[in-house]
């Protein structure tokens, strides 16, 4: 996962920011105090406090309790405050070295890392990871769900259809309850729509509709899709419809009023 460089970079980046484990000594210090210390800049936003002091502890306490903390905190700070993705993943991969093969802490790492591996674009390294995730998923059918719809998507992205239809087909074997079925059945019936094959998605969607299990927003998205499917095959009535049942639910509105307006003017 970690390549030696990358290991090498983070313990650099680690020491360099940090003081030096014999020199960082102060008397009447301990883990808690110090802990304490770093948790207050961090909760007041001193961001740059927080992140040397994080990194100072990590150094100081090779068998903390807290290290795991400590290792979230510059997470977020590399990701949310900075919006660094190199780094993050970097931070990420040497979590992963450290809690790797910690059951409580590895899917999550794992899945997290895949995330950012998508996002950068690394799409073969984010499908491998997700591999990974299925491997630490064990009897856990949720994150197995959750892997297997992230993985999905990759597979669509790539245009790999096939395999993306075979995954989500599995997804739906393996929900643990109806609405979650549902997003599975609704990503199939996305795939299936990529594809322009849209009788095979409007089965799919009407399935969803039948069953009348899916959230919210689900259910919006699949009403959204079918009516779209509905106006492919020009049956324009039955699409203003369906997309008028919708108004008040789709997540942008404007869209709807969109397409209401532009309803059979590209036939």
């Amino acid at each position: 996962m970690a390549t030696p460089h990358r290991v090498a970079l983070i313990l650099a980046l680690l020491a360099s920011l940090g003081c030096l484990l014999a020199g960082c000594s102060v008397p009447g210090s301990s883990e808690r105090s110090d802990l304490e210390e770093v948790r207050t800049a961090y909760m007041n936003g001193f961001y740059i406090e927080a992140k040397e002091g994080y990194e100072r502890y990590l150094q100081r306490y090779p068998k903390g309790e807290n290290r795991l903390e400590a290792w979230e905190r510059l997470l977020e700070i590399a990701l949310n405050v900075k919006g660094d993705l190199d780094r993050s993943i970097v931070l990420l991969e040497a979590m992963i070295l450290e809690y790797g093969e910690k059951s409580n802490s590895a899917w999550t790492l794992m899945f997290q890392l895949g995330e950012l591996y998508d996002q950068r674009g690394d799409r073969t390294k984010a499908l491998d990871t997700w591999q990974k995730c299925l491997e630490l998923s064990g009897d856990d059918q949720q994150r197995k769900v959750e892997t297997l719809l992230r993985m999905a998507g990759v597979h669509r992205v790539l245009r790999n259809y096939d395999r993306a239809l075979t995954l989500l087909q599995q997804c739906e074997e393996l929900a643990p309850d109806g609405p979650t079925r549902a997003r599975c059945q609704y990503e199939e019936a996305q795939t299936y729509s990529f594809m322009q094959s849209w009788g095979q998605a409007k089965e799919v969607l009407e399935v969803i509709m039948a069953d009348g299990v899916a959230d919210k927003d689900t259910q919006a998205l699949a009403v959204f899709l079918l009516a779209d499917v509905y106006e492919q095959e020009m049956d324009f009535d039955r699409a203003r419809e369906l997309f008028h049942s919708i108004e008040d639910t789709y997540p942008n509105p404007k869209v709807i009023q969109i397409r209401l307006k532009n309803m059979g003017k590209g036939h």
